[in-house]
């Protein structure tokens, strides 16, 4: 899998209003190790979710990339692990990391996909 590492710093008088901290992985193929890494939590009756992600730059399919995050993150049922609501329901994501920029579609049209 290729290194992907999310640390979020808190400051002591807020860390008590925080609650449901979770997190999960998707590897979208196992040969190639490219993943991602959400991380979502309450803060107070706000949901957030940070989405570290590294994108396959030789898929010729990118945009898929991101479909297939909001269609597995959160929504598989393992041992220890709860299934969650869609992605979309949470208040506010935050989609970052490695998004091979190399994205051949105007600006407006992948905004409308992420």
């Amino acid at each position: 899998m290729i290194a992907c590492l999310s640390i979020i710093y808190v400051k002591d008088d807020i860390k008590n209003i925080i609650t449901e901290l979770d997190y999960d992985t998707y590897n979208f193929n196992t040969l190639s190790g490219y993943a991602t890494i959400g991380i979502r939590f309450m803060v107070n009756d706000t949901s957030l979710c940070f989405i570290n992600c590294h994108l396959d730059e030789n898929n010729k399919n990118k945009i898929s990339n991101i479909g297939d995050i909001h269609k597995k993150l959160f929504r598989s049922d393992v041992v220890g692990k709860k299934k969650y609501n869609h992605l979309l329901t949470n208040n506010f994501n935050f989609l970052f990391g490695e998004l091979s920029s190399s994205i051949n579609l105007p600006r407006s049209q992948i905004m409308g996909y992420i």
